[in-house]
C-alpha cells in the first residue's frame, strides 16, 4: 500500500473511527477527572464547572464524531456495492470470453481435422502408384480413381483454406490474436499443400 493509500484510508472510515475513539478516551478522562473532585473549596468548584462545559463540549463532538463515523460506513458499504456490481459484470464478460474462446477453439480443431482428412486422402489416393513404383521403378502411374481423389483433396484444400481465413479473421476481430495466428498458420499450411498437390496433377496431365 502506498503513502496516498494510507491517507485516503485515514481521511475514509478508518480515520473516523480513530476520531470517535480518540474523542470517547477524552471524555472518558474527563468524567473521571470530574469523578475525582472533592468539590470542597471554591478553587475545586471552579475547576469543576469547567470540567463540566469540558464534558458537554466533547459531548457534542462525540455526536460530530458519530455522524462522521456513520457516513464513512455509508461511502464504503456505497463503494463496496459499487465494486460488487463491477466484479459480477467482469464474471458475465468473462464467461463470454470463455464461450467465444471455445467456440472458436472449436473450429479451430474442426479445421485441423477435416485437413487431416484430406491428407489421408491424398495418402490413399497415391499409394497404390507408390506401390507401383517401388515394384516397378520408373514414375509412378496414376490411375483415374488416384487421379479423381488428388481433384477432390486440391478442391477441399481450397475450400480448408477459406475457411482458416475466415477464422483468423474472426479471431481477430473477437480479440484473439493467438488463435488468428494459429489459424493463419494453418491457411498458409494449406495453402502450401494445395499448390504442391498443383503442381502434381500438372505433371501427371503432362505424362
Amino acid at each position: 500500500m502506498t503513502k496516498t493509500d494510507k491517507k485516503s484510508d485515514k481521511s475514509g472510515l478508518v480515520g473516523a473511527a480513530e476520531a470517535l475513539d480518540a474523542e470517547l478516551r477524552r471524555y472518558e478522562g474527563f468524567v473521571e477527572a470530574l469523578g475525582r473532585t472533592a468539590l470542597s473549596s471554591q478553587k475545586a468548584l471552579e475547576r469543576a464547572a469547567a470540567t463540566l462545559k469540558e464534558v458537554a463540549d466533547c459531548d457534542d463532538r462525540l455526536g460530530l464524531r458519530a455522524r462522521e463515523l456513520i457516513d464513512a460506513i455509508t461511502a464504503a458499504r456505497e463503494k463496496q456495492q459499487a465494486q460488487a456490481h463491477a466484479v459480477h459484470a467482469r464474471a458475465i464478460e468473462l464467461s463470454e470470453r470463455v464461450e467465444t474462446w471455445k467456440e472458436l477453439m472449436r473450429s479451430y480443431e474442426g479445421l485441423s481435422q477435416d485437413a487431416a482428412s484430406v491428407n489421408a486422402l491424398i495418402q490413399t489416393s497415391l499409394a497404390p502408384a507408390v506401390q507401383s513404383r517401388k515394384a516397378e521403378g520408373g514414375a509412378p502411374d496414376l490411375g483415374e480413381a488416384a487421379i479423381a481423389g488428388l481433384e477432390e483433396a486440391h478442391a477441399k484444400l481450397g475450400s480448408l483454406a477459406e475457411a482458416a481465413e475466415a477464422l483468423a479473421a474472426r479471431a481477430q476481430d473477437k480479440g484473439f490474436p493467438d488463435v488468428a495466428r494459429e489459424a493463419d498458420a494453418v491457411r498458409q499450411q494449406l495453402l502450401a499443400a494445395r499448390n504442391k498437390l498443383g503442381l502434381l496433377r500438372k505433371k501427371t496431365a503432362q505424362a
